[in-house]
């Protein structure tokens, strides 16, 4: 949670939200009442990262109407906020900018949203000038501690992206239903052989992790892997959940992020589980999912309610002759 007159703590939790660190965006940042008095606290519950930077942009400007009439209607936020992330500051546009956040500012009062703020940044490094496009302020990034971020980069990163490409266009269940059922076995057998491997510090390919990471866009995959958060295996599929978290692309990160958020909240890691659903709700790959586990975990549920998911991942695993208690 963050004070509103604190722009720079704001700011410097973004990047856990969006990976990868633009060099130009736009950031719509949703948020929160998370009361306090005579200080008006808030929390972020999501970010919407856009490419467009000008006003002029028709187009553009069409999509990002078109997410907030969704995200106003579903998500009804409290506030939002803009962030614009210019590598090019302070030789940016920042009339342009001004203009934008007008734009945004009448969008969002459309839908019964305050726009709370609104500011310009060159980088998220710490000690760099943040500005506000609605007055004069300005202040300083402070340092976060970047432990829970994602970062898909590096090799790894850049061999599962190539992977996944040529593996997407093969990864069909069959249509029989007696050789759907030895399919999904087979898929599920694979990843949790990955996970052992990966325990016994024996080499996990890229190749093995991205067909890992495109067998749990199965739902019936996925959801007999919520099962091993229960099992003797939680702490290396946690591991597991977390690698791919961590280095698949963009886009790519949900599945991977709601088991690394069921199975850090059942293992305590309250900050994890909190950073993993973040990510889900960003790449959002299953809708349904995403918003119970997002529910159990931003409201500090019993623990008890996720490992219900668990217990019933193991039970389904059970049905394809897969132990994993």
């Amino acid at each position: 949670m963050f004070p509103l007159e604190d722009p720079g703590a704001v700011i410097a939790s973004l990047p856990r939200w969006i990976g990868a660190i633009p060099q130009q965006a736009l950031l719509l940042v949703w948020m929160r009442r998370a009361g306090g008095w005579p200080r008006v606290w808030m929390s972020v519950e999501g970010v919407s990262r856009f490419d467009v930077l000008g006003s002029r942009d028709l187009a553009a400007l069409a999509e990002i109407a078109e997410v907030v009439r969704e995200i106003c209607v579903t998500r009804t936020p409290d506030a939002a906020c803009v962030l614009v992330v210019d590598a090019e500051v302070p030789d940016s546009p920042i009339g342009a900018y001004r203009d934008l956040v007008s734009v945004l500012d009448e969008q969002l009062a459309h839908n019964n949203v305050l726009l709370a703020d609104a500011w310009l940044i060159p980088t998220f490094d710490p000690g760099r000038r943040w500005s506000s496009l609605r007055g004069d302020r300005h202040g300083v990034l402070p340092a976060v501690t970047p432990e829970y971020r994602p970062h898909p980069s590096g090799p790894l990163a850049e061999q599962l992206a190539h992977h996944l490409t040529r593996l997407s266009v093969t990864d069909n269940a069959p249509a029989d239903a007696g050789e759907a059922r030895d399919w999904l076995r087979g898929r599920v057998v694979f990843v949790l052989r990955r996970v052992y491997e990966l325990h016994a510090a024996f080499e996990v390919t890229a190749a093995d992790l991205a067909e890992v990471a495109i067998a749990l866009r199965h739902t019936a995959v996925r959801d007999c892997c919520y099962g091993l958060a229960v099992s003797s295996y939680a702490e290396p599929a946690l591991a597991m959940w977390r690698l791919l978290w961590q280095t698949l692309p963009h886009g790519h990160r949900a599945e991977a992020a709601l088991l690394l958020a069921v199975s850090a909240y059942l293992a305590a890691d309250v900050a994890l589980a909190t950073a993993a659903i973040q990510t889900a709700r960003i790449d959002n790959s299953d809708p349904l999912a995403t918003r119970q586990i997002a529910d159990a975990i931003d409201h500090r549920l019993p623990a008890h309610v996720l490992r219900v998911v668990a217990q019933a991942g193991v039970r389904q695993a059970a049905t394809l002759g897969i132990d994993l208690v």
